[in-house]
């Protein structure tokens, strides 16, 4: 069973990696996104904003030079398919 705990370690754990990287714009849309998930109104928009952020062309393929030594896809691919499977878990309760 997926946790919101969960998804808010990956996704403040990614942030940490931007940030580290001097990429301070990404870290600060993601960070943004990561607070509205403590609110019951905005949850189900901030998943699929940080789903949409983990898409290839937004934080997986752009900066994988930047991040040498681990597997930045795949990192950054396991949040968002987190952030789906979560909001459709939701979806369905509503």
């Amino acid at each position: 069973m997926i946790k919101l705990d969960s998804i808010k370690n990956q996704a403040v754990e990614i942030a940490l990696d931007l940030r580290g990287h001097d990429l301070l714009e990404q870290a600060l849309l993601l960070e943004a996104q990561i607070d509205l998930l403590d609110k019951s109104e905005s949850l189900l928009e901030a998943l699929r904003e940080i789903e949409g952020l983990c898409h290839v062309k937004a934080f997986g393929d752009l900066y994988l030079e930047s991040f040498e030594g681990w597997d930045w896809p795949s990192k950054v691919s396991k949040l968002g398919q987190t952030c789906k499977k979560y909001s459709l878990k939701i979806s369905k309760n509503t």
